[in-house]
């Protein structure tokens, strides 16, 4: 909803408030004898999860452009913004039910085990910004922003972040570097700062309750993640340079940046020994740095009479993060760590950020697997990767031909590793078809022959396993279940038709109409088995470890698009 208002020439106001809500509901019913959550004594057991976000923003501003001289436009805005954020979940579970079938509260055998969770938040903003064009071709604009946040400290509850940007469009200002093959060359430089603020609840200590009673009172305890009062914001400082350029009557163009960020007071969540009586707590940290490059190619390399025009779109970007400073007396913070132990996403100084660190398998000197009783040998935690790919890209095509639109969709990540934890318990319950290796008769037969070299006599190992016994030498051995993150995926395929205009007008006068049949997620060529390499990651910074997360859906969908 906005309002707009006319102050002057050139002079607007307007007020605007609206609301970004989303509901999800999810309901898991399970037979006897399904997950280990079930009591197998009981006829099985259900999982409700409903959750509620509502973000509202409401803002003011008001925006002038004038051009106050034959060679000087100038364009600026103030205004301020209030950003109220409600999170609400709801969740029951229980692991037995009576009546096979009914899962129901009321069917429970076991009294359900009930959970609630709210979260709140606001930040206050003034905002303003002024550019100024010279000569139609020279733009300086800088930009200011204060906020004020409900998850900081009272006295550091304020941070200010402005910036400072430039463009030059060179072949406006020396038209003679124009000829047949450049059309426009664009310059572009920028200094800025940005802020951020901490997670809910990690100023000041709270309790979580606990559904269950203890002689009839209802239990509490201390959230085990300590809380620090003393929480800065973050800020991130980051210098950029780029530039556009457009060939053949813009038949070509390209815009390609270079940038350099660093963020300090970064704020985490990092593990504490359990003897102080809590898991983990919030610190700033020092420094990480992030560099770059991001480019956008795009090409129409047909384009004729007779209507059929192929524009085709490359993007390409490539990052490096690396641990510059941490905490005082600080020297790894655990960005995440699997279900027992056995692997951990970290930062360490001097290295990139999200090295992932467990115990591969232990080899000898040629690089042959060591094995002890027919079973592969663990060796000392080490790195196995990191998180980072290599590069992201994607490649998008539209093929148009008169009334008639087709347009494809790739994206692309190279290189990078994932831990997947649901192929690492998979295999080891014996759940995955991976693990069907050495059982392909019966439960032990034909058995399974590690390949490496017997520590025991020094010869290449001839001992036959069981497939039970193999998988599950492999619990906190965690090197076969890091994984390349590569993939291809056919973001979306896409099948317009615009109708005539004859045709358009008998929907209610409609000027316009088209139809369209749209896929999503169609087909993902991946290395990574059993599950989807671009899962939806938590809201932690371990975003490369995988565990039990649904694949992003595949959709097929029918649009009908009428313009009044």
């Amino acid at each position: 909803m906005a309002a707009h208002y006319r102050i002057t020439e050139g002079v607007n106001a307007t007020l605007r408030t609206g609301s970004d809500i989303y509901r999800l509901g999810i309901e898991e019913d399970f037979a006897q004898g399904g997950l280990a959550f079930v009591n197998q004594a009981y006829a099985g057991g259900f999982r409700f999860r409903n959750d509620y976000r509502n973000d509202n923003n409401t803002d003011l501003t008001v925006t002038g452009d004038r051009r106050l001289t034959d060679w000087l436009q100038v364009n600026a805005v103030v205004g301020g913004n209030t950003r109220r954020e409600y999170f609400h979940a709801d969740s029951q579970q229980t692991a037995g039910v009576v009546v096979p079938g009914v899962y129901n509260p009321a069917n429970a055998a076991i009294a359900p085990t009930i959970g609630q969770r709210i979260e709140q938040r606001w930040v206050n903003s003034l905002y303003g910004s002024a550019a100024f064009t010279l000569f139609d071709w020279w733009t300086v604009e800088g930009t200011a922003r204060n906020d004020w946040s409900s998850t900081l400290p009272k006295n550091a509850r304020s941070y200010f972040y402005p910036s400072v940007n430039t463009s030059v469009l060179l072949t406006d200002a020396f038209p003679g570097l124009r000829n047949r093959v450049l059309s426009s060359l664009k310059l572009r430089g920028a200094v800025a700062r940005v802020g951020n603020d901490a997670p809910v609840y990690s100023l000041a200590p709270v309790y979580l309750g606990n559904a269950n009673k203890f002689s009839g009172q209802p239990q509490f305890s201390l959230d085990p993640a300590l809380a620090n009062a003393d929480l800065k914001p973050e800020i991130t400082r980051s210098d950029e340079v780029g530039v556009e350029l457009s060939v053949f009557a813009n038949r070509v163009t390209l815009d390609a940046s270079w940038y350099d960020k660093s963020t300090r007071d970064q704020i985490f969540n990092v593990q504490v020994p359990p003897t102080t009586g809590f898991t983990s707590k919030w610190i700033n940290a020092g420094e990480i740095s992030n560099r770059g490059i991001e480019a956008l190619l795009t090409v129409t390399p047909v384009q004729s009479l007779s209507g059929f025009t192929w524009t085709s779109t490359l993007n390409f970007a490539r990052n490096r993060s690396k641990v510059v400073e941490l905490a005082p007396g600080v020297s790894t913070i655990v960005l995440g760590n699997g279900l027992f132990g056995d692997v951990f996403v970290e930062a360490r100084k001097g290295e990139p950020y999200g090295t992932i660190r467990g115990n591969p398998f232990a080899r000898d000197s040629a690089g042959n697997i060591l094995v002890d009783g027919g079973l592969p040998v663990a060796g000392p935690f080490t790195v196995l990767g990191n998180i980072q790919p290599n590069w992201t890209g994607g490649w998008a095509n539209q093929l148009s031909y008169r009334n008639v639109s087709l347009s494809v969709l790739l994206d692309v990540r190279r290189g990078g590793q994932i831990v997947s934890l649901t192929n690492y318990l998979g295999d080891y319950a014996g759940t995955l078809a991976t693990s069907l290796r050495g059982r392909e008769t019966d439960w032990n037969d034909p058995g399974i022959v590690v390949k490496g070299i017997d520590v025991n006599t020094g010869r290449p190992n001839t001992q036959v396993v069981t497939a039970e016994n193999y998988f599950q030498s492999l619990f906190k051995l965690i090197e076969p279940y890091i994984y390349d993150g590569s993939y291809v995926k056919l973001r979306e395929l896409r099948l317009s038709y615009e109708l005539p205009a004859a045709w358009a007008s008998r929907f209610f006068r409609a000027r316009a109409a088209s139809i369209a049949v749209t896929g999503r997620n169609l087909v993902t060529w991946k290395k990574i088995p059993n599950v989807d390499p671009e899962f939806a990651y938590s809201s932690r910074n371990d975003q490369g470890m995988e565990y039990m997360i649904p694949s992003n859906p595949r959709s097929i969908g029918f649009n009908l698009r009428i313009v009044p």
